[in-house]
């Protein structure tokens, strides 16, 4: 079918065995046609673990082999010629928070339970750190709000980002307490880990009711 097109077509164009992922792209124009890019692309990978595009085989090879800045997985990864550390571009080494927030979870779907819970203590530090205002995007080694350079100029991390604080809602909902939303109800399959403690979600809005969540254990 036109699915399983899509994929050998992808797994031919844009997989990197050596490197254990999909690239970037590959150029369509210039002097570079037909080259693949081998950049790490962050949302490209995320999307192939939750849609399933990556099978069994490789979504393990894209978590095992996969870059994390210090301050988590980056829009893209490494830098591009013209950046460095001290000026990332905007849409290259730096971290978009909804965009962990997808990778953390499709990593928790795909079985690295560990790779979630990096990344949801991150952002939680993250937002901590700018809180009550959560911040467009943030510098991958310091931590810090920086919205990197593009077009010649520092750009601004524009604050009270709606896309942030609903990826950060959807790692709570749909991975910590599991949450599946169904026609007939809710289904849980959470997951807490060991070292968390318990959790607690009070005055949840669903249909016509109210409802506190709690989970124990591990």
């Amino acid at each position: 079918g036109l699915a399983a097109d899509l994929k050998r077509a992808a797994d031919k164009q844009l997989w990197i065995p050596a490197h254990g992922r999909y690239g970037y792209f590959v150029h369509g124009k210039g002097p570079k046609a037909g080259h693949l890019e081998t950049h790490q692309e962050g949302a490209g990978l995320t999307y192939s673990l939750l849609f399933g595009m990556a099978d069994d085989r490789q979504a393990r090879d894209i978590l095992n082999h996969f870059h994390n800045q210090p301050y988590g997985m980056t829009a893209v990864w490494p830098h591009f010629a013209r950046f460095s550390d001290k000026r990332p571009g905007r849409h290259n080494v730096l971290v978009w928070p909804q965009m962990n927030a997808y990778w953390a979870l499709a990593a928790l779907r795909r079985g690295r339970r560990d790779v979630f819970q990096w990344e949801l203590e991150n952002l939680t530090e993250l937002f901590y750190r700018t809180s009550p205002n959560i911040r467009e995007i943030y510098d991958s080694v310091r931590g810090v709000p920086n919205g990197g350079i593009q077009s010649g100029r520092q750009w601004k991390a524009t604050e009270h980002q709606t896309w942030g604080a609903t990826g950060y809602l959807r790692l709570v909902y749909s991975g910590l307490f599991g949450m599946q939303f169904e026609e007939d109800g809710i289904r849980f399959q959470p997951y807490l880990p060991r070292t968390w403690g318990s959790c607690r979600l009070e005055g949840l809005a669903y249909r016509k009711a109210r409802l506190t969540i709690s989970v124990t254990g591990s």
